[in-house]
C-alpha cells in the first residue's frame, strides 16, 4: 500500500475510527462482524484505509458479491481544480441489491496514485 497515505496515519491513532483492511477481500457482512461501527453514527458507519486497483470499471468484486457503482462525483478545491473524487457503490449478491452502501474517496494528488494500487478511504454503511 502507498506510504503516501497509510504510513502517515498510524493505526493506533485511528483504532476505533478508521480500520486498515482489505475492503474487497470479503463481503460487507463479514467486515461488519470484524470491525465495530463508529460510535454516534446512525447507519453503522465503518471507515477503512484500503487500496484498489486503478481502473474505470463500475464494479468491484468482493467475496461472493459485487460492489456496483451508483455515482461518481469530482471533488474540487476553491480554485475549481480537481483534487479527488468520491465514488458511491451498493453491494449486490445473488442478483439482488443488499442494504450495504460504500463510498470510495480518491485523492487526485500525483504522489497518491503513482502505482497500480491506489490508496483510498472508504465509508461502508447501511441504508
Amino acid at each position: 500500500m502507498s506510504e503516501f497515505v497509510f504510513d502517515r496515519v498510524p493505526p493506533k491513532d485511528t483504532e476505533n475510527l478508521i480500520h486498515h483492511a482489505d475492503l474487497y477481500g470479503g463481503e460487507p457482512n463479514d467486515l461488519a462482524g470484524m470491525f465495530a461501527p463508529v460510535e454516534r453514527c446512525d447507519n453503522g458507519d465503518r471507515f477503512f484505509f484500503t487500496s484498489c486497483k486503478q481502473h474505470n470499471e463500475s464494479e468491484r468484486k468482493a467475496g461472493d458479491g459485487t460492489w456496483v457503482r451508483l455515482s461518481n462525483m469530482e471533488v474540487k478545491n476553491d480554485e475549481g481544480v480537481k483534487v479527488g473524487e468520491t465514488q458511491s457503490f451498493r453491494f449486490k449478491k445473488d442478483g439482488m441489491y443488499t442494504e450495504w452502501l460504500m463510498e470510495e474517496h480518491h485523492c487526485a494528488v500525483q504522489q497518491a496514485v503513482a502505482s497500480e494500487e491506489e490508496p483510498v478511504i472508504c465509508r461502508m454503511y447501511m441504508l
